[in-house]
């Protein structure tokens, strides 16, 4: 702000917080990686800036699918869910370019259980096909304490057994939330993010192909609507930004 030499009078703060926030009243209510709790983070940045008369607080996913909605094109008539996968999985859904928020909690997919081993037992989504839950595997798998996600991705490009077997569970649990997500909302878009699939896009094709096999006829055309995300790693602070405009 000092940088640019505006006034805070002429401007306006759209702020992006993880977890469980109350947009609302702007408290960040729960945080698992801030030692946060009911958190007034809205009052005080208007303490800090007085003289600011904007300031909204939202989920940092939220904002981040809010960019991806005004990047899409779609019009008013038309929904949008943004599925991203990194550290944790999390997908708001828009319809109209405002989020469905039901009691707070909409959206969700990451705490949903899904199909794990091929088939042979379930789990929430979150704990098998987030980006720590296959770096938690690939550490378990190769017994080695130091094997991270990138390298996992690496040996799988590599055709290296172990990593294929991972990555091949990986990909099915993944395409049952896709699937729950299409059969539930049948948005007209769900974007991809997170690190996980922006850094290996070579994953959606293979998403999109187990994606068919488990469909009905009739909802494949879905597939064609499934795409990555338009931005590397700033959605969340083009939403944000994007709010307040």
């Amino acid at each position: 702000m000092k940088k640019v030499g505006l006034a805070e009078e002429e401007i306006a703060l759209g702020v992006g917080v993880p977890g469980i926030v109350d947009s609302k009243n702007g408290i960040a209510i729960f945080q698992n990686n801030l030692d946060w709790e009911n958190f007034p983070i809205r009052d005080r940045l208007q303490a800090a800036f007085p003289k600011v008369d904007m300031i909204k607080i939202d989920n940092d996913v939220v904002h981040a699918g809010f960019a991806e909605w005004r990047a899409s094109g779609l019009t008013k008539e038309d929904s949008l869910v943004f599925l991203t996968i990194s550290t944790g999985i999390a997908s708001p859904i828009f319809e109209g370019g405002v989020p469905i928020r039901g009691r707070g909690l909409a959206g969700e997919v990451g705490l949903v259980p899904v199909r794990t081993a091929n088939g042979t037992k379930t789990e929430r989504l979150e704990f098998v096909a987030s980006g720590s839950a296959l770096e938690a595997k690939a550490q378990a798998r190769y017994v080695d304490a130091t094997m991270t996600s990138a390298r996992l991705f690496e040996q799988y490009l590599q055709n290296e057994a172990r990593a294929v077997e991972l990555i091949d569970d990986f990909l099915d649990s993944l395409t049952h939330g896709v699937y729950i997500i299409t059969s539930l909302i049948n948005p007209t878009q769900i974007v991809l993010g997170g690190s996980v699939l922006m850094r290996n896009p070579y994953l959606l094709p293979l998403l999109k192909e187990r994606l068919l096999n488990e469909m009905l006829p009739v909802q494949q055309e879905s597939v064609a609507a499934l795409v990555l995300s338009q931005y590397e790693n700033n959605a969340s602070l083009v939403g944000a930004g994007l709010s307040v405009v």
